[in-house]
């Protein structure tokens, strides 16, 4: 999302310069904007970039400025790259759910074997399931090694009597 918002602006400039003041080409152009941005599927900021990048390149080929827009292409392409390859270099979340017996949520003790395996563990959802008879604990944390969760889930195993346990990514971000 940040990375979308970082390319925007320049995408929509070289769109503006491309058109550089022809009155039937700015309202070509609003009208292929405006079809993109309300008759698609709703879909990440990601791609949305994407294809007002790609229009815009077209936009550019077709006025003749060919040099221009490969130019362009590139920087933007290269900025891509970058801003992906930057941002994308975050320790990656996971979210776990544990299925605990409703007279022992112990909370507390899960977060400490949790804290042996990753860093900033916080619970971020407790709620009930079975009926009332059970808790589903959700976690969220960075783990130190991607290697470790098999020796981690059999530690919550061995503690929550066998019950389900759900290690998954935990979808925090867009990749831009």
């Amino acid at each position: 999302m940040l990375l979308s918002s970082l390319l925007l602006p320049p995408v929509v400039c070289v769109a503006l310069l491309a058109v550089n003041g022809s009155i039937g080409t700015s309202i070509a152009v609003l009208g292929v904007f405006g079809l993109v941005r309300f008759r698609s599927l709703p879909g990440k900021s990601s791609d949305m970039v994407c294809v007002l990048f790609a229009m815009v390149m077209g936009l550019l080929a077709a006025s003749g400025s060919i040099w221009t827009t490969i130019l362009v292409a590139f920087m933007l392409s290269a900025l891509i790259v970058l801003g992906t390859f930057v941002l994308n270099r975050r320790p990656e979340e996971m979210e776990i759910h544990i299925v605990v017996p409703e007279d022992d949520p112990a909370e507390d003790e899960y977060r400490k074997l949790l804290e042996h395996y990753g860093k900033n563990v916080r619970l971020d959802k407790m709620k009930t399931a079975g009926m009332g008879t059970l808790y589903e604990l959700t976690y969220r944390f960075i783990p130190y090694t991607q290697n470790d969760n098999s020796h981690m889930l059999e530690d919550i195993r061995s503690r929550n009597g066998n019950l389900s346990i759900t290690l998954v990514r935990a979808s925090s971000a867009e990749s831009f």
